[in-house]
Order: structure tokens, then C-alpha cells, then sequence
């Protein structure tokens, strides 16, 4: 019940199908919109949801073509405030965010990237995985090259003729459709990085990066042991702060600073601060 390529002008004909890929782009006025609505996931719920997975495949039309989403099998939570999190499981190829396949930083951009690459795949036809791209050429690549100026050698042929009515318009709103799918899937997300997951769950989501071996849920002190790594990684957010003039220069300060977290902890559990 998955249909490629060309839809039968006739929708009434294929009213029992309950999937349809959205490389069928007869219906990319409708999809885009639908799927577009990812606030949803990440905004309409009090712990944001990350898909990870947002292809084609998994893009479900109903009766009225409005597009759902499906296969939340290995979507995030991100709790407490986390933007970020890490996992192992990976989605699939030409979809995934570049952050996403090389680290495992799982992110809502991670979303936004896949769904970048989807708009593109709708309005040119052609998968992020087309043989035609190999090397350093992928269908972000071919697409930016093509923007604005040469749009009309990327985008579906049986989308645009050159003979019709408000040619130069239609082709100004398909440059800016592509604009809006480039900037949804930037390579570098800047501010993605392990000092960014750190700053984000401090102070009260720490549990959610701090090595899981080093504290139980039901161990005693537990609730001071969370307030000494809490200044812990103050330290360390202090120290890598991305303004030079932010930074902490003076060393023996830091070293000042974690004696005394070392000393707390002493006070709490003696026996166990060598293997903390």
C-alpha cells in the first residue's frame, strides 16, 4: 500500500490507499503545510518529542490528504528542560541530521533538518540517496548551488513549464520554498555541542548528563552529592564559556573552588569519595 512516483490524476481512484510517499509530489501543496506543523512534537507537550526518524515513509495521508506522522520508534523525550541528548540508535540515511549520525546529539533541529531535506525531495523529485550524488554532492548541495539562479534545473519539471501563466512568480515562491528547506537543514548546528547539553540541564536537570555510575537514585546524601557536581560543572561551564573575556583565568582559583566541593563531600560520604 506504498505508492511511488506519479498519482493518477483521479484522487477518487486511490481513496482506499492509506500511504503515499511523498515523493509523490502532486500533493507537495498539502504535505509540506502539514508536516511543517512539528510544533506539535516540540512545543505541544509539556516534554518535547523528537521524532529521529522524519522520511518520507513515514508520513501517513488521511482521507482528506492531510499528512500524520507515524513510527515513533525511536523518538526522544526531552526532559526537564534538556534540548539535547545523546543516544546510539541511528536513523536513516539522507534524513539524518549530520550531528544526529556522526555524535548522537539528538536535538528538535535534528527534526528540522530531516524535514528540510523533505522539502527539497518534494519539489525536486529526487531522493537525498539518488545515485546521482556522491562525494561531496548531496541534495542540499545541489540544491544550494542552484539557488536562486539556475532553481529551474532542480526543481520538478511537471511543477513549472515555461510557457505558463505567472511563470516568474511561481518561480520566485519555489526559490523561497527552497531558501526555507536550506535553512531548515544547515550542516553545523553552532550552538550543538557537549558544553551546550551541560549548560542546558544545570541545575536542574543534572541526573539527566552526569554519568549514570556515579549516583543512585536511593544512595544516602543524595540530594547534596547532586548540589556538588551542580558546582562542579558550574566550574566547567565557567571555563569553556565561548567569550574569551568570560573565561576563568586564574587556575589556582579553580583549584580553590574544587577543593572546597571535594571537602563537602567528604562530609558526606568518606568511604566512598576515592571511587567518586
Amino acid at each position: 500500500n506504498e505508492l511511488e512516483g506519479p498519482i493518477h490524476p483521479n484522487l477518487s481512484e486511490c481513496s482506499q490507499l492509506s500511504i503515499l510517499s511523498l515523493s509523490a509530489n502532486k500533493f507537495s501543496g498539502s504535505i509540506p503545510r502539514d508536516i511543517g506543523n512539528l510544533r506539535a512534537l516540540q512545543q505541544g507537550y509539556s516534554t518535547p518529542v523528537v521524532h529521529c526518524d522524519l522520511k518520507p515513509s513515514n508520513v501517513l495521508l488521511d482521507d482528506a490528504m492531510v499528512a500524520h506522522l507515524c513510527d515513533f520508534g525511536i523518538a526522544k523525550l526531552l526532559y526537564s528542560g534538556v534540548s539535547i541528548t545523546i543516544t546510539g540508535t541511528l536513523s536513516t540515511l539522507g534524513y539524518i541530521a549530520p550531528e544526529y549520525g556522526s555524535e548522537g546529539w539528538v536535538s528538535v533541529r535534528c527534526d528540522v533538518y530531516s524535514y528540510g531535506i523533505m522539502l527539497m525531495e518534494v519539489f525536486t523529485r529526487t531522493k537525498p540517496n539518488d545515485i546521482k550524488f556522491t562525494g561531496d554532492l548531496s541534495l542540499r548541495r545541489w540544491v544550494n548551488d542552484s539557488v536562486p539562479n539556475a532553481i529551474v534545473q532542480v526543481i520538478d519539471s511537471k511543477l513549472l513549464s515555461a510557457d505558463e501563466r505567472y511563470h516568474d512568480e511561481k518561480l520566485e515562491l519555489l526559490v523561497s520554498i527552497m531558501e526555507i528547506a536550506l535553512q531548515c537543514s544547515i550542516d553545523n548546528p553552532r550552538d550543538l555541542s557537549l558544553r551546550r547539553w551541560v549548560n542546558d540541564s544545570v541545575p536542574n536537570a543534572i541526573v539527566q548528563v552526569i554519568d549514570s555510575k556515579l549516583l543512585s537514585a536511593d544512595e544516602r546524601y543524595l540530594d547534596e552529592k547532586l548540589e556538588c557536581l551542580v558546582s562542579i560543572m558550574e566550574i566547567a561551564l565557567q571555563c569553556s564559556t565561548e567569550n574569551p573575556s568570560e573565561r576563568i583565568i586564574i587556575m589556582r582559583s579553580v583549584v580553590v573552588e574544587l577543593k572546597k566541593i571535594m571537602s563537602q563531600l567528604l562530609r558526606y560520604t568518606p568511604q566512598e569519595v576515592g571511587n567518586f
